[in-house]
């Protein structure tokens, strides 16, 4: 048979002889071709030297591990930066360097008038193809959210269910409009609760504004922030809603005019908690107001950020001076 066949023919050949699947000019069925993927293991220390060297290494490495993972920092939305390739552009400017535009020379060419369109590069055009397929990809995967949770029996549901589903996202273009539907529902659910002197539905409505706002004011459009404008007046918190205008004028490029962007007061008081924004905050929502406090990643501390009081008191150890700390 073949096997028989290959095992009983010679190699002639002094290179293959050589060759590690070669033994005495036979081929070796047997054994595996080394494509040098796998190199073997580095050999054990002998000496006391080479021990303590090997694990100073060790040490170094893991060192290295640790402090890499600290500086990584999570997020629920992670923005993608799109980090466009200059070659094209690059080569274009080189193959223009040098070349006659007008005037006496050889070649019938003429001086293009600027101005004119960009061509776009291949690879522009295909990374421009790729987003859009992502984009219209991501809103659909929204549209599929809100339909499995608008199926659910009870309006509390509806948003536990949408909530969860909408974590998996990361782009505001397909976090926002779930997010505009999950606000809509959160204001039914008010509805119904307010009834009962319960101020939990309407914490969750306000923060559910605010976070908004926090995380897309960049990103919404000038329907969306009317549409917070107008829950927030609907609660009764004009100075609040007041306030998103003026941030929202400050963080967008484009010139906007406040008058524009302001919506008009509600004519019923339905949803109203009857209070202004600030004692709202206090009273009822003081565990979710979001904390300044330069919190940092630091190689003494592991397992949390520490704060900036925090590093101040760790730098006082550090130079084996006292302090006092008061709560």
């Amino acid at each position: 048979d073949i096997e028989s066949t290959l095992e009983q023919r010679k190699v002639l050949s002094t290179e293959l002889a050589a060759a590690k699947f070669v033994r005495d000019g036979s081929w070796l069925l047997d054994k595996e071709i080394d494509d040098g993927t796998n190199p073997p293991p580095d050999p054990e220390p002998q000496t006391k030297y080479e021990r303590k060297k090997m694990i100073r290494a060790k040490g170094k490495y893991i060192a290295y591990l640790d402090k890499y993972a600290k500086s990584l920092k999570g997020g629920g939305i992670i923005y993608r930066d799109v980090v466009v390739s200059q070659k094209s552009e690059v080569k274009s400017k080189d193959q223009n360097k040098g070349k006659h535009v007008g005037g006496k020379g050889k070649g019938k060419g003429k001086a293009k008038k600027s101005g004119g369109s960009k061509k776009l590069s291949m690879r522009e055009k295909i990374r421009m193809d790729v987003e859009k397929k992502q984009r219209e990809k991501a809103l659909e995967n929204v549209k599929v959210f809100i339909k499995h949770a608008s199926s659910m029996k009870t309006l509390e549901k509806r948003i536990e269910t949408l909530d969860n589903s909408l974590v998996s996202l990361s782009e505001p273009y397909a976090v926002v409009p779930g997010l505009m539907q999950l606000l809509d529902w959160c204001v039914e659910y008010w509805k119904v609760e307010k009834a009962k002197g319960s101020m939990t539905a309407a914490v969750r409505l306000f923060q559910m504004v605010m976070d908004i706002f926090r995380r897309f004011k960049n990103d919404i459009s000038v329907d969306q922030l009317k549409e917070l404008q107008s829950v927030l007046l609907r609660l009764g918190f004009q100075e609040a809603a007041s306030l998103l205008v003026d941030q929202f004028i400050k963080a967008r490029p484009e010139r906007l005019s406040r008058k524009d962007l302001l919506v008009a007061m509600p004519k019923t008081k339905e949803l109203s908690v009857g209070i202004p924004s600030y004692r709202f905050q206090l009273m009822y929502a003081g565990h979710l107001m979001v904390r300044n406090v330069d919190s940092a990643p630091d190689d003494r501390v592991s397992g949390f950020y520490p704060d900036k009081w925090q590093r101040n008191l760790l730098d006082v150890v550090d130079r084996k001076e006292s302090a006092l700390v008061v709560a």
